[in-house]
C-alpha cells in the first residue's frame, strides 16, 4: 500500500460546531486593518517545540495546553504591512515576511522525518491550524484557494531586504513547500508529512504538495463557515 503523508487527516471532514465557534471568537480578536492593507499570503509552520510554547516569530499559533486546544495571537499582523508602523516584523518565513501572515501548530519537539517524538502533530491540532489560518484569511480577505497574481508577486522581508518573486504560487503555502521553491528543503520540512515516514522512504516535493493541498482545502472551508469575508 502506498505511503499516505496525510495519515488520518481528512480535509473534507465535517466540522465540530464548537471548533467553528472557537475560530469565530479568535477572529473577533484580530485587529482592524487599514484600507488597502496589502496582506496577501499565509505561511503555515510547525514550531519544533513543546505543545504549549509561545513564539512571536508567528502571528498566530494553534496550541494544545492543559488538554485543551487554544488559538493564540502571538504577533500583531499589522506589523507585516510595509510602512504602516515602526514595529518589527515577524521572522517566520525567510525572505517572505512583509505582507504575509505566519501561523504555526505547536509541537514536533526534537522530531525527525521518521520519528515525531513526544509532541507530534495530530489530526485535531491540524484542524485547529486550519481554523486559525481561516480566521486570518477571512479577516483580511486572503483567498487561500487562489494563486498570487502579477500585481502582488514581489514578496520581501524588511528584516533582510531580499526579494522573492511569488507569481503563480498559492496564497497559502506550508514552510515545507516554500523551502522547496526557495532552495532550502533540507533545512525546513514543516508540514511536509503529517505522519512519520517509514524507514528508508525520503520526503518528496509531491508529499509536501499533497499536505499543502489538504491544508488549503480545509482552511478555505473554514473561511466559508465564517461567512462573507470582510471588505477593506
Amino acid at each position: 500500500m502506498p505511503f499516505n503523508p496525510l495519515g488520518n487527516f481528512d480535509a473534507t471532514a465535517q466540522f465540530d460546531p464548537r471548533v467553528v465557534a472557537k475560530v469565530r471568537a479568535f477572529e473577533a480578536t484580530l485587529p482592524q486593518p487599514p484600507a488597502g492593507h496589502g496582506l496577501k499570503r499565509i505561511y503555515a509552520h510547525w514550531t519544533v517545540s513543546t505543545q504549549g510554547c509561545n513564539f512571536t516569530d508567528y502571528n498566530g499559533e494553534a496550541k494544545f495546553v492543559n488538554g485543551q486546544h487554544v488559538l493564540a495571537l502571538t504577533h500583531n499582523p499589522l506589523d507585516e504591512i510595509s510602512g504602516y508602523n515602526s514595529s518589527p516584523e515577524i521572522a517566520g518565513t525567510w525572505h517572505r515576511n512583509t505582507a504575509s501572515i505566519a501561523c504555526a501548530i505547536t509541537g514536533m519537539d526534537g522530531a525527525t522525518e521518521t520519528n515525531y517524538g513526544p509532541d507530534p502533530v495530530t489530526v485535531a491540532g491540524l484542524t485547529y491550524l486550519c481554523g486559525i489560518m481561516g480566521a486570518f484569511a477571512h479577516r483580511y480577505g486572503i483567498d487561500v484557494h487562489a494563486r498570487v497574481g502579477p500585481a502582488d508577486a514581489t514578496a520581501h522581508a524588511d528584516n533582510n531586504g531580499d526579494e522573492v518573486n511569488t507569481k503563480g504560487e498559492w496564497n497559502l503555502l506550508t514552510h515545507g513547500e516554500v523551502a522547496v521553491i526557495d532552495g532550502y528543503s533540507s533545512e525546513r520540512w514543516d508540514l511536509g508529512s503529517f505522519v512519520p515516514l517509514p524507514s528508508g522512504l525520503a520526503l518528496t516535493p509531491a508529499m509536501r504538495s499533497q499536505c499543502g493541498d489538504a491544508l488549503r482545502l480545509m482552511t478555505w472551508r473554514f473561511m466559508l463557515a465564517l461567512g462573507e469575508p470582510a471588505k477593506h
